[in-house]
């Protein structure tokens, strides 16, 4: 399988991961912090 296959679907699973992290900031202030820091290594 070629790089340009499987591209779509990584992008598709970092989106997700983003979307999940940022519920769970804006869902729970005690989460915010780690939240954060965890989304800024993922992305980085």
């Amino acid at each position: 399988m070629a790089v340009n296959d499987t591209q779509p679907l990584i992008s598709h699973l970092i989106e997700l991961r983003k979307r999940l992290m940022y519920s769970l900031i804006f869902s729970s202030s005690g989460f915010s912090g780690f939240g954060l820091f965890f989304l800024t290594i993922s992305i980085n």
